[in-house]
């Protein structure tokens, strides 16, 4: 069994450190996004959530028999996995919905021209998304990832918002496992059943344990 781990928008494998600690199981491939879209030179103009699924699934052969777990956006992308492949999908903060993103930002062409022209890597924009996060516990994991954010090359940049938010057919599937905290300010919780952990959207690192305990009841 291969087990994939996608992390979610502007993150790096390493969010996953804490939980890879406790699985132990399966061959792991822990995804990094910057790395694998500045390689995929024929990436398509279009890019959405099942373009970027499909070309995992190839690249990486998954099958019924494989597990994928997402981060957040990488949940996303998980589902679209599961939904084409058969896979396991385990959604970590995640979503299966794009109204569940906590933004006023969702129109792709607005934000495509809100980086072409510097606005969204702007001091302004840095400051308005550090200043709103409140959750103390993560706070400096927060302003890291925002740091990163703002030296991102445009087109990967772009790239992760074409992913978030262009427009797909809705699934047909459900994934095996939702984890979510109630605190979570960038995802909003799911409709569906869910287990619930403690802290905020970065839970994977602060309560790993809550968040392998319902891990390894499904793989």
């Amino acid at each position: 069994m291969k087990i994939l781990f996608i992390h979610g928008f502007v993150e790096d494998h390493t969010i996953f450190n804490e939980v890879r600690k406790s699985i132990t199981q399966g061959e792991q491939i822990a995804i990094d996004l910057e790395k694998v879209l500045a390689d995929w030179h024929d990436a398509p103009e279009d890019l959405d959530v099942q373009k970027i699924a499909g070309y995992f699934i190839k690249k990486y052969e998954i099958s019924s028999q494989d597990c994928v777990i997402g981060h957040s956006m990488g949940g996303w992308i998980a589902s679209y996995m599961k939904e084409e492949s058969g896979c396991k999908a385990i959604l970590l903060a995640s979503l299966t919905d794009q109204k569940k993103l906590v933004t006023p930002l969702t129109n792709p062409t607005l934000i495509k021209y809100l980086i072409k022209f510097g606005i969204f890597q702007s001091s302004m924009m840095e400051s308005f998304l550090k200043k709103g996060y409140k959750f103390p516990e993560s706070k400096q994991l927060y302003e890291g990832l925002i740091d990163g954010l703002m030296k991102l090359e445009k087109r990967i940049l772009y790239q992760q918002f074409q992913i978030l938010f262009m427009k797909v057919k809705p699934l047909s599937i459900k994934p095996e496992l939702r984890v979510h905290a109630r605190k979570d300010n960038i995802v909003r919780f799911p409709d569906e059943d869910f287990v619930e952990v403690s802290g905020d959207h970065f839970s994977l690192i602060y309560h790993s344990q809550q968040v392998v305990n319902a891990i390894r009841k499904i793989i």
